[in-house]
């Protein structure tokens, strides 16, 4: 049975409670991130939240997402073993905000980021998630979809 769970500030559905932690990163101090697992680590969700001063100009949320991908198609550049992944870049809707999505292939999983620009912060919600496994694909897919803040 499918519920709505508030992670990182937004919400999304999802089968059952991800379990919270393995946050591996460190980032700078005005961005804060919330990280989980579910299914032995068959999705992982990471949530990053950044507050920008009012009054200097912030990227919308498809720029967020544009720079996303070419900072990630820089790295694989570097990669020796000359994997490579597949990028698409969408417009998402949500009820709040400024939305875009970038959506990343790379064999036997995916990830599915949604940037969402709003007011001074901006989010960059990462689900990944095994193609392999059915039950995981699904879990991914829908989560993906269903991000919204509450009305």
């Amino acid at each position: 049975e499918w519920k709505l769970y508030n992670f990182g500030g937004v919400l999304f559905e999802f089968p059952a409670k991800p379990s919270e932690g393995n946050c591996k990163s460190e980032l700078p101090e005005r961005v804060s991130q919330t990280c989980a697992v579910w299914g032995d680590n068959l999705v992982n969700l990471h949530v990053m939240y950044s507050t920008y001063p009012p009054r200097i100009p912030q990227p919308t949320a498809m720029q967020a997402a544009e720079e996303h991908v070419r900072f990630s198609k820089e790295l694989e550049s570097r990669n020796k073993d000359n994997t490579r992944s597949d990028f698409r870049i969408s417009s998402f809707p949500i009820n709040f905000g400024d939305a875009a999505l970038v959506v990343e292939n790379s064999g036997f999983s995916k990830t599915q980021t949604v940037f969402i620009r709003r007011d001074n912060a901006l989010w960059e919600v990462s689900i990944l998630y095994s193609t392999v496994f059915d039950q995981a694909k699904l879990a991914g897919e829908r989560a993906a979809k269903s991000v919204k803040f509450k009305n």
